[in-house]
């Protein structure tokens, strides 16, 4: 029999809707649904978790444990469940739906809720060189994906995803904290003579940051926004 597992789907809604800020032992209410198209064998096990522990787990609707002919109930799986945020939670909870079939196939579904701010934008960066200039151009650029994550007590913690010609390491992660004034970071991922991304607005920071040495002048483009904040 033709196997169609790759059909297979995780899924998983909320009320809250996700997407919306949650706070400290709040109860969420979830509805996560697993489904394959026949002829695959069916699925196995359809459970839910946030990322360190496991909410709850089911089997399809049939409730076999194998895989039976002719028992289109083996090809769908759904749970009700409640999650209560933790007394101290992080900036974001991830909340996923995974499912696995008889054919050892798997998929996964995943919804975010928010307890702090999560800020996310751009960090662009131009670095002139003296000649003679390598394959990357003069200046060369690249251009990164920024996500802060801030707790209750201001504490950040960043996630940069790079790309452009010369990059040598596409990923990187800092700490640090935030005030009023804008995001202060003992160090970040690039060349930069300052380490403050000030707030220009309550939901948006920018700033571009300079870097000289004798072989080389990077200059850097932040500009972030406040995702989670309420308009």
């Amino acid at each position: 029999m033709e196997d169609h597992g790759e059909t297979l789907l995780a899924d998983v809604e909320s009320i809250p809707a996700a997407g919306s800020k949650v706070a400290p032992g709040e109860r969420i209410k979830l509805h996560a649904l697993a489904m394959v198209m026949p002829p695959a064998l069916g699925v196995k096990v359809l459970y839910v978790d946030d990322g360190n522990d496991l909410i709850e787990s089911v089997g399809n609707l049939s409730g076999a444990s194998t895989p039976v002919a002719c028992d289109p109930r083996r090809n769908v799986a759904q749970l009700f469940s409640e999650y209560r945020d933790p007394p101290d939670p992080p900036p974001v909870i991830e909340i996923c739906a995974n499912a696995e079939g008889f054919d050892g196939t798997r998929s996964r579904g995943c919804i975010e809720f928010y307890t702090g701010e999560v800020w996310e934008g751009t960090a662009s960066s131009a670095v002139t060189t003296p000649p003679p200039h390598g394959p990357c151009g003069n200046p060369a650029r690249t251009e990164a994906t920024v996500r802060l994550l801030v707790a209750e007590d201001g504490s950040v913690k960043g996630t940069y995803d790079v790309t452009g010609c010369g990059v040598s390491e596409p990923h990187a992660e800092w700490t640090g904290t935030v005030t009023d004034a804008g995001f202060l970071f003992p160090e970040l991922v690039v060349f930069t003579d300052g380490n403050l991304i000030p707030k220009v607005s309550p939901t948006r920071a920018e700033a571009t940051l300079e870097h000289n040495e004798a072989t080389a002048k990077w200059v850097t483009t932040w500009e972030l926004t406040c995702t989670s904040c309420e308009e």
